[in-house]
This record gives structure tokens, C-alpha cells and sequence, in this order.
């Protein structure tokens, strides 16, 4: 996931810990300036993706805001 979003791997520590009768690796992840500029706008794009869908979700299928009068039942 991390490196869907952009991180490179820069680094793995074999043997970081023991837990549960083993040793644990541990991996160093790391987000360039570079990398982050170039996924920026991708980043922005979900962003809006997310607001959109948002707004979409405090609206009822009739088209009506959850917060309106047809809710508190005032009239039209």
C-alpha cells in the first residue's frame, strides 16, 4: 500500500525484534520531496473524489439535503 502511494522502500532491518518466539524484520520507508511532487496532484484527485461522494451522501434520493425542511417537516 505504501508503495502504491508513493514510498520507497529504503531500508530493512532482519532481525528488528522478537516477539512470539521469533525475530520481526522491520522495513524503512521513506516519502521523497521528488516522489511527493510528482504524486501530489493523484493525491488531490482522491481528495475531490472523496468530497464529491460526501456530498452526495448528505443528499436523499430525491434530491433533498438530509438537513431540509422536508426532514424537520416544514413545508415546501
Amino acid at each position: 500500500m505504501l508503495q502504491a502511494m508513493g514510498f520507497e522502500q529504503q531500508g530493512y532491518l532482519r532481525d528488528h525484534y522478537w516477539h512470539e518466539d521469533r525475530f520481526w524484520g522491520l522495513h524503512n520507508m521513506v516519502l521523497t520531496r521528488e516522489r511527493w511532487q510528482r504524486q501530489r496532484e493523484h493525491f488531490a484527485a482522491i481528495l475531490d473524489v472523496q468530497r464529491q461522494y460526501e456530498e452526495l451522501a448528505r443528499t436523499h434520493p430525491d434530491g433533498h439535503r438530509r438537513e431540509s425542511h422536508v426532514e424537520s417537516g416544514g413545508v415546501p
